[in-house]
Parts: C-alpha cells; structure tokens; sequence
C-alpha cells in the first residue's frame, strides 16, 4: 500500500469514526437529559449542525491534503518521466554507435590476423633450408 493510500484510508476511517462517535455521543445525552420536546428538537438540529460542520470541515482538510499529495506525486513522476526520458536518450545513443565501433573491432582483428599470416610466411620462407643446386 503506497503512502498516498495509507493516507486516505486514515482519512477515511478517522472522519467515519468522528460521525460515528459523534452521532452516539448525541444520542446519549439526548436520551439521558430530561428536557421538553422543544428543547429536544433544538438539541439535536444544533447536535447534528454541528457535527456536519466538523465532517465537512475534515472532509475540507482531506482535500487539501489530497491535492498536497497530488503535486507533490505528480512532481516527483515528472522528475522521474523527464530522469528515464534522458537516460534512454543515451542509451539509444550508444546503441547507434555499436556498428561502427564493432566494425572496427572487427577490423582491427582482420588486420592482425593478416599481419600474422604474412609475418608467419616470412618467417617460413626465411628458415626454410636451401637446397645446393644439384651439379651434372
């Protein structure tokens, strides 16, 4: 799970158990004062105000953050995009060079190879005895 979603799922959970503790925390002190219906009702519109006010405030926060999250991620992939985009530039351009510097190689080798032959028959030529001319 990536940073970013551990974050939400936080988010998430923190604001279902502000709703959730905030709907009981109602419930019970409605429940347990002894109040007139007028008074009730008033209780629980200011109870529920205010906890839609709090869930819409953390839901505020969530966003912000979330779009904190989002250029900041979004930076950083950018970087990462433009880094690799580079990098592959010049491998690409090694790779166009690979057949000139293997025909080279490959050159280079032919050349030895050929001087060694022409040197070996010198060297065959030159050590071979000489045989007297043959007398009649």
């Amino acid at each position: 799970m990536t940073h970013l979603e551990n974050t939400k799922s936080n988010a998430t959970r923190n604001l279902s158990y502000l709703l959730i503790g905030g709907g009981i925390g109602a419930t019970l002190a409605l429940l347990f004062a002894p109040k007139s219906g007028s008074e009730l009702r008033s209780d629980i519109s200011t109870a529920a105000t205010t906890s839609f006010d709090k869930a819409r405030e953390t839901v505020g926060q969530v966003r912000e953050n979330a779009g904190v999250y989002y250029g900041n991620i979004k930076e950083k992939a950018t970087n990462l995009y433009n880094s690799s985009g580079e990098t592959l530039k010049g491998v690409a351009d090694d790779v166009k060079k690979l057949p000139k510097k293997a025909e080279g190689f490959v050159q280079d080798k032919v050349e030895r190879v050929e001087a060694a032959v022409e040197e070996g028959k010198k060297e065959f030529h030159d050590s071979k005895p000489k045989q007297p001319s043959s007398m009649m």
